[in-house]
């Protein structure tokens, strides 16, 4: 059975949003160097990983969710006034 020679924390790009004044938290985890050695550079705000308390993930789901109420908005405001609205639950 193989055995790890080395192991190195490396989000390439998947880094975690960090809560807005959490970001020189010790806790976070950020990596000094990349895969080849160079030294990582993180963009502002982000971190590898830590506690769950110090991670903002509601971070990407904010624009997302913005531009869903934007596009159902445009929709509804291009219904006739007597349009009925109605939700529908699907069970299946």
């Amino acid at each position: 059975m193989g055995e790890w020679d080395y192991w190195q924390i490396d989000g390439r790009g998947g880094e975690f949003p960090v809560l807005p004044g959490s970001e020189d938290a010790p806790r976070l985890i950020r990596g000094e160097l990349d895969l080849r050695g160079r030294p990582r550079v993180f963009p502002p705000g982000t971190c590898e990983g830590g506690p769950r308390g110090l991670l903002d993930f509601d971070a990407a789901r904010r624009p997302v969710a913005a531009e869903a109420a934007r596009d159902f908005n445009a929709d509804v405001d291009e219904l006739p006034a007597d349009a009925i609205a109605v939700r529908v639950l699907y069970h299946g």
